[in-house]
């Protein structure tokens, strides 16, 4: 675990690599299907969580990937609100949310003098808390092509309250992460994409992918065999193993019993050494 805003995130050739949000408040992961992108996702929300930081995450697959981590968030903010959101109402309604608090906290930022969130909180009387809002498979909510009036309207309130919060939120202590499987100029463009200043690439296929992210083909260049294999920043950084805990599932008397997850692949199974 690092402290404040920093968040461990795996090993380069050169030591340990960090995501200072503070200093790159918003990321963008991209990688192909395995590459360990939702993994590198859960391991930054474990700590977000164990930082008691508030959490939202927009996963429009179900949700099945954060299932561990909800549970962990919730035993910790109790009816605080719902963790994951897969319905584009309801993502509406966070983002509307999201963009009248960090209006309010810039509000407060301002009377009280001081210009972001590290300020304010440092002065020792009411205490803001940061907030990790997470996309996952963001083109799911970018890329809609809506069936009427009604739903367009819904796509573009959710795509414009995205815009502001990736423009303002910086100093409010709301971070994004956005992840993609399949990023494309037509999804990614440049408004949103220069606001998304901390880039992370696992293996793409495609140069024009990981042109996309990384403003080169060095993601081609990794091996594709290797799960959490990624480019952050300028390096090559393995992702930290993040194991799912036991899951209780039922068993056969009507109790739970616990399901232990399966053993990582071992060094010479991945490839590597």
């Amino acid at each position: 675990m690092e402290a404040s805003a920093r968040f461990a995130i795996g090993e380069s050739y050169t030591g340990k690599v960090v995501w200072d949000a503070s200093a790159m408040p918003h990321g963008l992961i991209g990688g192909s299907t395995g590459s360990g992108k939702t993994g590198l996702l859960r391991c930054i929300i474990h700590q977000a969580i164990k930082k008691h930081w508030n959490i939202s995450v927009l996963d429009f697959k179900g949700g099945g990937d954060y299932t561990t981590v909800e549970r962990q968030y919730q035993d910790l903010a109790k009816d605080y609100g719902p963790f994951i959101i897969s319905e584009a109402e309801e993502a509406r309604q966070l983002l509307m949310g999201l963009t009248i608090e960090v209006k309010g906290r810039l509000a407060a930022f301002k009377e009280a003098g001081v210009s972001n969130i590290e300020e304010y909180n440092a002065r020792g009387r009411e205490r803001f808390v940061p907030w990790l809002l997470v996309v996952d498979e963001a083109a799911e909510l970018l890329d809609v092509k809506p069936k009427d009036k009604a739903e367009k309207e819904m796509y573009s309130e959710i795509d414009h309250y995205l815009r502001t919060l990736a423009r303002l939120s910086r100093a409010a202590g709301v971070h994004i992460l956005m992840g993609f499987i399949r990023p494309s100029a037509d999804v990614l463009d440049g408004q949103i994409k220069n606001n998304l200043l901390w880039r992370v690439c696992g293996y793409f296929s495609d140069p024009a992918a990981s042109r996309i992210v990384l403003d080169s083909e060095r993601a081609t260049e990794l091996p594709p065999e290797v799960k959490g294999r990624f480019i952050v920043g300028e390096e090559e950084t393995q992702a930290y193993y993040f194991p799912v805990p036991p899951i209780a599932v039922e068993a056969e008397d009507g109790g739970e019993a616990e399901r232990e997850p399966s053993a990582p692949a071992s060094p010479a199974e991945q490839g590597t050494t």
